[in-house]
């Protein structure tokens, strides 16, 4: 069983989403236990879009643990996204 589990929906895979990918992993390896992180093009799957109401990307789905929480936009600041995601932040990043 993982910690936790985001979905991070692009359109396209490129240089990028790889980027974007590893903003997010930065951003969660303090998490206690696996961390998963599902990219998911929607470009090849663009019903998801409709189904879940994306209006806009890259945008990060928190899964597990709920409630699911969202954050849309610019994964660069790791304690925007922490925020936007409901994470707690490392206690070293936390006590600024």
């Amino acid at each position: 069983m993982v910690a936790a589990h985001f979905q991070l929906y692009v359109l396209g895979r490129d240089v990028r989403t790889a980027l974007l990918e590893q903003q997010l992993s930065r951003a969660t390896s303090h998490l206690a236990g696996p961390v998963r992180i599902e990219v998911i093009d929607l470009l090849e799957e663009p019903d998801r879009a409709d189904e879940l109401d994306i209006v806009a990307t890259p945008l990060v789905v928190r899964v597990h643990p709920g409630p699911q929480r969202r954050a849309v936009g610019d994964l660069g600041d790791p304690v925007r996204l922490w925020r936007a995601l409901g994470i707690e932040p490392p206690a070293e990043e936390g006590s600024t």
